[in-house]
């Protein structure tokens, strides 16, 4: 058979047998269980243990406050907080102040070369002091790789890989486009493929345990897609893939599914569909690649094997899943196997070809039956066949044949796995143009785009960090993350752990001599190792990265020696598996990385890594306001922040803070308030606006006549006895009346008019019969005025 790669316009495909060839091959195939290996449950084990339901922190005793991250001690680990309740431009990136912190080759031939031979080599150091962010004790890591004692994982008797239930396997639930549907996979052998059926029923319907009569929601005909997988000797027996999509599932529902023949029932398990909200989280896993086999840093007997891959594979998702039972999805970066790089064409349905039983391994475990499962594209998932044999592997949602990307969304999520296999300069376009449609598409309906790759961009491992192919991914992918605006990226690959520093654009040049040649871009050096930061501030375009290591223990790479990975915050390796966990809320990401074995002063479940980001389109704004003119009155009861508008994500933590105050006595004369959100941050915004204050108008004042005796009036003079009135205030007359002082001051009028032109009060535009007091205020002092006049003149005479 010739291998044939096309680089076109359409689909980029790999050619290795087809669907006739496959139906034709299953007919003369004996059904067989061969001691040539394949994993599965015993027949014992068949019957799947029903998951514990999610735990609720809030009637655990001793459970953190919600949105908080409890406190992990060393030497005896704190159960995880369920962190699911908490509530909800341009400039470089800053660290939060400390006192701010509170509790992410069609055109040639493939890396195929991805084992380096330095690789766990029992004389390596490990890490390098001298490198970068390299964590040198405490919570974070340790140097001393060789003195470091691991807790190595234990064989479990019911997924031996020499003895297995051949009827189904490869059991895998995985997500669906949107949170209603499950992207349902797995594989029966000959005898029990003939009518595939599923059932499907909420949990609390069952009768003790078992589907009722009636109820079941059930998939069967043309609702599953069978195909015969091939590979038989490679698995050890014939077997069928079948597929189906759980549709129209409710959220937050606990589920029970059943999978059967036809005759009989072959396997029932149940899983919990996640709660629709801004504010929850998920677990993401590095490299699993079952069967690589190079074993960990000390020395067991059953390290250095498929099943020791496959049993570190399993109780690194039992820890996980202990200590955050109500986690229901999980991420992965890639390489979930091994050996598609290593097949030859005649061995390719050979029992020489381990891929199946590597398969098997990988999906043995009950987690991925329970949880949602996201698979990645990693360079051991391609090579010879691996095409067919990944697709035939998984359920995936809208997969795009061409650059074998493809998209799901979990609540305020879009998830974006890119294929890094296809990274050469012609590939650019094809991932380009995929981006832009599926952003346009479904960008506007998530809060956050996440990108997940196998390759990574900031690498650290020996080889890794500075190979030809590391290369090629940074110049093809650093570009469409920038020009698509991605803050949020996840890889694996490098079998170490890292975080970058938040970059934009950064690409670190080509590394050769001992050194970095031709970068551009930028990077931001907030900190490294114990000292990085624990709150990252984006702004534009930037993005921080991690780097996954190990799931299994089955491969562990050290950093390189020699390269300064100045792009880089944090490295460890610690030649444990890890496992991170990702907790999401509608303006940042808190990543956690645990180590999922106790080694050397590090307990189980310490933590190797914790930090915060804030999305840089979750920043604070705050509107400009006008300024505006009160009166002294109105200055007094003046609520500075009633006609702001702003948004923000945390307004607990960041409120609008004012600054400022107005003094009332300080008339006609702007006064300035300013106004900011998250001041001291790099997320800050201000607005400022003045006050002026004028003087309130003056109330009219009567003056009540002295209790004695009146005088006698002059000649002439009128009876109306005169009160000096108060100083009036500008543009302000100071009324009296006899009837005492305090009554309404008035704006003067235009005129005034005697009393003896009564005629005069109706012309100001009062109606006939209706006086107004103003009118007669007005007419007062009128008369008071002649009359004083008429003294006066005849004092004079």
């Amino acid at each position: 058979m010739v291998t044939v790669w096309l680089s076109l316009p359409g689909r980029n495909t790999l050619k290795t047998r087809s669907l006739s060839q496959r139906r034709a091959a299953a007919v003369t195939v004996a059904v067989t269980a061969t001691l040539c290996g394949a994993l599965a449950l015993s027949p014992a084990a068949a019957a799947a243990t029903e998951p514990v339901p999610p735990t609720d922190p809030s009637t655990a005793a001793g459970a953190a406050t919600a949105g908080e991250t409890p406190a992990v001690s060393e030497a005896a680990p704190a159960p995880a907080a369920n962190p699911n309740g908490a509530p909800a431009s341009g400039s470089a990136a800053v660290a939060a102040p400390a006192d701010a912190a509170t509790p992410g080759a069609p055109s040639g031939t493939p890396d195929t070369a991805p084992d380096n031979p330095g690789a766990n080599n029992p004389g390596a150091t490990g890490v390098s002091p001298g490198d970068p962010g390299v964590n040198d004790g405490g919570g974070s890591g340790s140097t001393d790789a060789t003195a470091a004692e691991s807790t190595a994982p234990q064989p479990d008797p019911a997924r031996d890989l020499k003895n297995v239930d051949t009827r189904i396997t490869n059991v895998v639930l995985g997500v669906g486009s949107t949170n209603s549907e499950r992207y349902l996979v797995w594989y029966t052998d000959l005898a029990h493929s003939t009518a595939p059926v599923v059932e499907v029923i909420r949990h609390d319907q069952l009768v003790n345990g078992q589907f009722p009569e009636a109820g079941a929601t059930r998939y069967d005909g043309a609702q599953i897609v069978s195909i015969h997988s091939g590979q038989g000797k490679s698995r050890g027996f014939e077997a069928f893939s079948n597929k189906t999509v759980l549709r129209d599932l409710a959220p937050d529902t606990r589920y029970s599914y059943r999978i059967g023949d036809g005759s009989i029932w072959l396997g029932q398990w149940s899983f919990t569909t996640e709660a629709i909200k801004n504010d929850w989280s998920f677990f993401y896993f590095g490299d699993a690649q079952i069967g690589a086999k190079s074993g960990y840093r000390n020395a067991n007997p059953m390290e250095s094997s498929l099943q020791g891959d496959a049993d570190g594979w399993q109780q690194t998702l039992n820890v996980a899943t202990e200590k955050y039972p109500w986690i229901r999805t999980m991420v992965s970066a890639g390489d979930q196997i091994e050996s598609t790089n290593k097949i030859k064409q005649h061995e390719y349905d050979s029992v020489k070809n381990p891929t199946e039983r590597e398969y098997l391994g990988y999906t043995a475990p009950n987690q991925l039956k329970e949880l949602q499962h996201a698979v990645s594209h990693g360079n051991h998932d391609w090579y010879y066949g691996a095409e067919d044999t990944y697709t035939e592997h998984w359920n995936i949602p809208n997969y795009d044949e061409q650059t074998m990307n493809y998209w799901w969304g979990q609540n305020n999520v879009l998830f974006l796995h890119l294929n890094t296999e296809f990274n050469r300069e012609q590939h650019a376009p094809l991932h380009d143009s995929w981006m832009q449609k599926i952003i346009a598409e479904q960008g506007s309906k998530y809060q956050h785009i996440a990108v997940v790759m196998h390759r990574p961009l900031n690498s650290v491992g020996d080889f890794h960090s500075v190979s030809p192919a590391t290369d090629r991914v940074r110049r093809v992918f650093g570009p469409l993350l920038k020009k698509h605006g991605i803050n949020i990226l996840f890889t694996g690959h490098d079998h170490t752990y890292s975080r970058s520093h938040p970059v934009d654009n950064y690409y670190p040049g080509v590394f050769k001599d001992g050194e970095w040649t031709g970068a551009t871009g930028n990077y931001y050096n907030l900190g490294t190792g114990d000292n990085a930061p624990k709150e990252i501030y984006l702004t534009g375009d930037q993005f921080v990265s991690i780097v996954a290591n190990s799931s299994s223990g089955s491969k562990y790479y050290d950093v390189h020696q020699t390269a300064n990975h100045v792009y880089t915050a944090v490295i460890n390796q610690d030649y444990v598996p890890e496992y991170t966990v990702v907790d999401v809320t509608q303006c940042s990401l808190t990543y956690r990385t645990h180590r999922a074995q106790a080694v050397g002063a590090h307990a189980l479940h310490s933590i190797v890594d914790e930090f915060k980001v804030y999305l840089p389109y979750a920043r604070p704004t705050l509107a400009a306001m006008p300024d505006i003119t009160v009166t002294q009155s109105e200055a007094a009861r003046l609520n500075l922040t009633a006609d702001v508008t702003s948004s923000v994500c945390y307004p607990e933590k960041y409120p609008v803070v004012v600054s400022g105050s107005i003094n009332t006595e300080l008339l006609n004369t702007p006064q300035t308030v300013e106004y900011a959100i998250a001041p001291g941050t790099p997320w800050e915004v201000k607005q400022s606006r003045t006050v002026t204050v004028v003087a309130d108008p003056l109330a009219p004042t009567t003056s009540q006549t002295p209790a004695s005796a009146p005088t006698a009036a002059a000649p002439g003079e009128s009876s109306v006895e005169t009160v000096t009135p108060r100083a009036a205030e500008p543009g302000v007359t100071a009324a009296v009346s006899a009837g005492g002082e305090g009554a309404d001051a008035r704006p003067a009028t235009s005129g005034s008019h005697s009393a003896s032109q009564p005629a005069g009060l109706a012309k100001t535009g009062a109606a006939a019969g209706d006086v107004t007091l103003a009118a007669l205020v007005a007419a007062a002092l009128t008369v008071l005025g002649a009359g004083s006049l008429l003294r006066r003149r005849q004092q004079q005479g």
